[in-house]
């Protein structure tokens, strides 16, 4: 187990990209954050399109801030565009604005979000779940800049700096026809590809570390550190839900914690309990990725109990899309209907 200094030395020379602050790009010791760490610094004094690929909770949003941070937009806008939540009816008044009075409820003029992005950076989030005909009107702003409110008479050139991000087989949404191959093209200048946290086992103890130091001036609640025995716990999972899952199960230990250190018995139940690991020919990476799976399947599958088998809410709880919280279900044979209590 690391102590409490070295911790710190290791945080400090860890954060390099960034100024201090809750989004930080924090490298670590695994080879493929040291290469992206290199591709921010070589790809954000640009003006080029990147697309940061990865499972949800991975961190491409703090990747894409840290590509802004280090660019020589720093000082402009960064604007963050959930595409989960473009609707075809909202797309319109939501990336381009409107005029006052341009249809019912309009009270006011509204500059929209790729307005808003002006001379900045726009970061379009999950990508992959847009609707095709929302897809079409953003391809159109991206190959002319030109936006216009609705209700206006005048357009307008705005120009942006595009990071977009998703955890979809783009690839795959092409060839079924659920994604526009032109818009994808327009996006894939330049990838960075984020590994999951379960391939990134010798990094654990240094996030937990960082995330508990979070935790702790949130709840207010004083926790030095963590057990080596919880640790251990911590780089045996599979983690799921990556980093976002990990940040959560700090905060809900310190919470929880008698005492000034997080034993492994503060852990969640989910983290502790030991899977069934295969003695057979199977590989560690294949171990893994089958332990994953099933504490997916599980996760899905307690969602969608303390919902009645609602999706919507279920997908709400899980703070992931209601498409992608489908095609997870898909992926497993999960019926909603038959999660009702």
């Amino acid at each position: 187990m690391i102590s409490a200094k070295r911790q710190n030395e290791i945080l400090q020379s860890q954060l390099e990209i960034g100024d201090k602050s809750a989004d930080e790009f924090i490298v670590g010791s695994n080879s493929s954050m040291i290469e992206i760490s290199q591709l921010i610094k070589k790809v954000a004094p640009t003006p080029t399109s990147v697309l940061i690929r990865g499972e949800t909770g991975t961190g491409k949003e703090v990747v894409a801030r840290a590509i802004h941070r280090n660019s020589r937009l720093i000082n402009k806008p960064f604007v963050i565009i959930n595409c989960t939540a473009l609707t075809p009816s909202l797309v319109e008044s939501e990336l381009f604005g409107h005029k006052k009075g341009a249809f019912t409820g309009a009270g006011s003029d509204k500059i929209g979000l790729l307005e808003k992005a002006d001379d900045g950076t726009v970061f379009l989030d999950e990508i992959g779940d847009m609707e095709l005909e929302v897809q079409a009107k953003l391809l159109r702003f991206l190959q002319t800049g030109e936006i216009r409110r609705v209700g206006a008479v005048k357009s307008k050139i705005v120009n942006v700096r595009v990071i977009a991000a998703t955890n979809r087989d783009i690839e795959s949404a092409i060839q079924k026809g659920e994604f526009r191959g032109d818009l994808f093209y327009r996006f894939n200048t330049f990838t960075i590809t984020i590994p999951p946290l379960k391939q990134r086992v010798e990094d654990i103890e240094l996030f937990a570390n960082y995330f508990l130091k979070e935790a702790v001036a949130k709840v207010n609640i004083q926790v030095d550190s963590i057990s080596s025995d919880a640790i251990t716990v911590l780089q045996t999972y599979s983690w799921p839900g990556n980093l976002r899952e990990l940040k959560n199960v700090i905060e809900r230990s310190v919470v929880l914690s008698s005492g000034s250190e997080i034993s492994a018995e503060a852990l969640p139940l989910q983290v502790t309990t030991n899977p069934q690991i295969s003695s057979g020919s199977k590989s560690l990476i294949e171990n893994r990725n089958a332990i994953s799976d099933e504490y997916e399947k599980k996760l899905l599958i307690y969602y969608l109990k303390n919902n009645n088998g609602n999706v919507v809410a279920s997908a709400k709880d899980a703070k992931i899309s209601r498409r992608t919280f489908h095609r997870l279900l898909e992926k497993y044979s999960i019926v909603p209907k038959n999660m009702r209590q």
